[in-house]
């Protein structure tokens, strides 16, 4: 779970500073794992969705007020 949680701050500091997101979170976070079993949800690192466009679609409703898509590191 470390390489997961410094990927993502990473990511989000890189995020902010290029204006993408919010500094406080105002929704849900969408996580996104390449090693999660098929079918998540993407509500938790547990429960990821395993491919990236399967959480852009889904931040991308308006409805689901997401703030931030968090992507474990990988090669």
């Amino acid at each position: 779970m470390t390489r997961r949680c410094r990927f993502a701050t990473v990511l989000t500091a890189t995020l902010m500073a290029a204006g993408v997101v919010a500094a406080a979170h105002a929704g849900p976070v969408a996580y996104v794992d390449d090693d999660a079993p098929a079918g998540g949800d993407g509500q938790s690192w547990f429960t990821a969705y395993r491919f990236l466009q399967d959480a852009l679609a889904w931040a991308s409703n308006p409805e689901n007020n997401v703030a931030l898509v968090s992507v474990a590191g990988g090669t």
